[in-house]
């Protein structure tokens, strides 16, 4: 089951600040806060949510961003981001997938791919982008806090439908079920998100893309349980897909790579591109298309009929 964020935790040079440092002579080490960044951290603590500082750095600019941005739970000296981290959760009484992380370098990797929500700005480092679950369109000390904010609390507002929609996904793939019973509940939680990650396109009016060999049978599985999603499929051509993921996604389109080969690197460079503008990507599906047998076509079919029904009933 997907938990509910409670615990926002920020790096502070290249996430809150740019990763620049004004040197003066005589006058003290400058670096700049955007306004934007800290309405969005007192909106995250106004939503219940608990923010910390987690920082390799320990000089005298640490505490004045404490001041400034009113979070008070400061971890300085920092080198260890993922053990600082996991130190924090057992003070707080949570637990990693509790916690959502924004951070920037190839010391925030590893705490990036270990809690429930990790984030880093665009021009993050090659590992950070690596690790987390989401690239943000902003630059450090741009805006990629507000954003990290907004996308997290929309997170925590849609986790009721989320949870729908997997109790629906458990019971619909259960119901035709042959393989080890164990591996059901991990897969209901992905494909849930999968399927929130698809109304939650047609409720904010953005595009839902596919891309793969099997991008046509996906979309018409798609349709054919409601016709009026706004989805595309994008060409097959490994040139063309990556010019038009370029043009044409914008920060929340979602994108879904769909292949038959369970190695696709063109379907992991064509998610990169388009995480790297802000959409959502759903990963690789490896469909089974030769017969009614192939659970992974199965599950995507759930997906669909779920998001179908979960629109609805909001309709």
């Amino acid at each position: 089951m997907v938990k509910k964020i409670k615990l926002l935790a920020l790096d502070i040079d290249g996430v809150l600040t740019d990763g620049r440092t004004t040197l003066g002579v005589h006058g003290p080490v400058r670096k700049r806060l955007a306004f934007q960044d800290l309405d969005a951290i007192n909106a995250a603590k106004r939503a219940g949510l608990i923010v910390a500082l987690v920082t390799g750095e320990s000089d005298a600019s640490v505490d004045l961003v404490s001041a400034r941005t009113g979070v008070s739970l400061v971890r300085r000296g920092a080198k260890n981001k993922l053990a600082v981290i996991r130190n924090l959760a057992r003070q707080q009484h949570l637990s990693l997938s509790e916690i959502c992380f924004v951070g920037d370098g190839n010391r925030d990797a590893p705490a990036l791919a270990k809690v429930g929500l990790a984030f880093a700005p665009t021009n993050a480092t090659y590992a950070a982008k690596s690790a987390a679950h989401r690239v943000l369109p902003q630059t450090g000390g741009h805006g990629v806090v507000s954003e990290a904010v907004r996308l997290l609390l929309q997170r925590n507002d849609e986790q009721p439908r989320v949870q729908l929609l997997e109790k629906e996904l458990r019971r619909r793939l259960a119901k035709n079920w042959t393989g080890n019973r164990s591996s059901l509940p991990p897969r209901a939680h992905i494909l849930a998100q999968a399927a929130q990650a698809l109304v939650g396109a047609v409720e904010s009016g953005q595009k839902i893309m596919f891309c793969g060999d099997g991008a046509g049978q996906a979309l018409g599985d798609l349709f054919s349980v409601n016709p009026v999603w706004p989805a595309i499929a994008l060409s097959a051509d490994d040139a063309i897909l990556a010019k038009q993921v370029r043009a044409l996604t914008k920060p929340g389109d979602v994108l879904i790579a769909v292949y038959s080969s369970m190695h696709s690197r063109i379907g992991a460079k064509a998610l990169k591109f388009a995480e790297a503008r802000g959409a959502i990507s759903l990963g690789v599906f490896h469909f089974s298309w030769a017969g009614s047998t192939g659970f992974a076509r199965e599950w995507w079919l759930a997906v669909c009929l779920s998001a179908s029904r979960a629109l609805a009933a909001t309709d």
